[in-house]
């Protein structure tokens, strides 16, 4: 259980950086003595023990998000070694500018780190990616905010098979699809924002997963359980939510959807669009059940919001079947926090490492790189969110998702909605 600071005091600071108590200046940030290094596999060496460095920015507006982010690996950290019987040792560093990155990533090296997971700041993670990347580090993203860095960028500016975006959940569309289908939706309206990349990027995905009656070849999938044909996209919108009255927009559109003989709605927006958008659904007639993704775990629901289902990776309303995701929420909450449902996603790249560990006989960076990012060298494996299995270039790991029920503004855990491929 983490009990304030306890989160901080466990985690074990970068040993040159002892003298200096571990402070986050520039001034103190990268050991002077630290010039050269040259990154040595560790597979042999330390064969049972992964060296995680975690890079934060104290000053960035990002800052509450990655101290969320370490407090998660902390405590993932032991349950993931008390499973896997693989030790993860957590090397805390801040990086408050992007000259701070090649020294700070150097310093790790030397103390034995060969695993990098970032935070959410944008104007340092670019610098910290390609230092880690170019000193053979593997970089893992821990970031699962909206709106996300861009990750895409990233993978085309430096060794993309060193940058593993672990926190990715585009895998929420097939989980959707899945869903739908076997709800027996035959066919689904899709409202999207164009707004936010990555929130649009989900309804895109699902398009891709059901058969689209404008494109026959976007029937096919990639995990074996939405036949194609099951479900189609009968009606589609996209809008911008950046607008004066979003559920008076929202009504106007949905005039085309009416039109439509559909069994559900998906919406793609960010909270409080979304809420504003059902609202609207509601209000024009539609009183079919309408599916939003995980962002939407977020939304603040109306009293009078019902039949609305959110896919999300956990259930952050105290009824999660998972102990493991049980176990980390309670220990966020005791220490002051407000556990978020895509906490477990960030924990989960620790349970990835291991499993990875285990399958490819070794902690070395490239080992795990290239064991993580092989359907058939990473086995499936127990998670904190549950069942996780390999996945492909764009989805690196699938999970399966939660089913989450809101009626009356309350929500209920109802269901699983999985995103693994068939065995």
């Amino acid at each position: 259980m983490l009990t304030a600071p306890g989160w901080f005091a466990r985690l074990v600071c970068v040993l040159s950086l002892a003298a200096t108590a571990c402070t986050s200046s520039a001034d103190n940030a990268i050991p002077a003595e630290t010039t050269t290094t040259t990154i040595v596999e560790t597979a042999v060496e330390r064969p049972t023990t992964i060296r995680i460095g975690i890079a934060m920015n104290s000053t960035a507006p990002t800052a509450d998000v990655d101290e969320q982010i370490a407090a998660i690996l902390t405590e993932a950290a032991e349950t993931a070694t008390e499973s896997s019987g693989i030790s993860i040792e957590l090397r805390q560093v801040m990086i408050e500018s992007p000259g701070q990155a090649e020294g700070t990533i150097l310093s790790l090296i030397n103390d034995g780190v060969s695993v990098i997971i970032t935070g959410c700041d944008d104007a340092t993670i670019p610098a910290v990616v390609q230092a880690a990347t170019a000193n053979e580090l593997l970089a893992l993203t821990g970031c699962v905010s909206l709106p996300r860095p861009d990750i895409g960028r990233l993978a085309a500016e430096i060794d993309s098979e060193l940058f593993i975006d672990l926190s990715n959940l585009a895998d929420n569309a097939t989980a959707i699809a899945n869903h739908a289908a076997s709800s027996d939706f035959a066919s689904v309206g899709v409202i999207r924002s164009n707004l936010f990349p990555d929130v649009e990027r989900t309804c895109i995905d699902l398009q891709n997963e059901v058969a689209n009656p404008s494109n026959d070849a976007l029937a096919q999938t990639d995990t074996g359980q939405v036949p194609p044909g099951t479900v189609r996209v009968g009606a589609e919108i996209i809008f911008t939510e950046l607008v004066d009255a979003p559920g008076d927009v929202a009504t106007d559109l949905l005039g085309s959807l009416g039109e439509a003989d559909l069994d559900a709605v998906v919406i793609c927006a960010l909270p409080p669009t979304v809420g504003d958008v059902v609202s609207a659904l509601r209000e024009s007639g539609f009183d079919q059940p309408v599916i939003v993704p995980w962002y939407g775990d977020a939304q603040v629901w109306e009293s009078d919001t019902t039949n609305v289902f959110v896919i999300t990776p956990a259930s952050r309303y105290g009824d999660d079947p998972q102990t493991a995701t049980a176990s980390l929420f309670d220990a966020l909450v005791a220490d002051g926090r407000d556990p978020n449902a895509v906490d477990v996603v960030t924990a989960d790249a620790l349970s990835v490492l291991t499993h990875a560990a285990a399958s490819g006989g070794s902690v070395g960076s490239r080992s795990l790189a290239d064991t993580i990012q092989s359907g058939d060298a990473f086995e499936r494996g127990e998670g904190v969110s549950g069942l996780l299995g390999p996945g492909n270039e764009e989805i690196p790991v699938r999970r399966v998702y939660r089913v989450i029920e809101i009626n009356d503004g309350e929500a209920t855990f109802v269901a699983e909605a999985s995103a693994l491929a068939a065995e």
